[in-house]
């Protein structure tokens, strides 16, 4: 039998626990856009929810840190999804 292959790439693993991490409902309105040097980049898609997960950026931080296996974001930014 196959073993599951878990991926590796640090911004896939934490969009992988993004829902576990913030929840389900503040999930489905952001999203791990990126991650530059420590900085995990967030996309959010109204300022209601950049707010939110601003003012739970400890709580985030420490969750992704906690699942993540290696070295974790050690700061957060909010960016408002683009709209065309």
């Amino acid at each position: 039998m196959a073993e599951s292959i878990a991926p590796t790439d640090p911004l896939t693993r934490i969009t992988v626990i993004w829902p576990e991490v913030v929840g389900a409902a503040i999930a489905k309105h952001t999203r791990p856009s990126g991650i530059k040097g420590s900085e995990l980049v967030v996309e959010c898609d109204s300022s209601v929810y950049s707010q939110e997960i601003e003012l739970l950026s400890r709580k985030v931080l420490k969750g992704i840190a906690e699942t993540l296996e290696g070295p974790a974001p050690t700061s957060l930014r909010c960016a408002l999804k683009k709209t065309r």
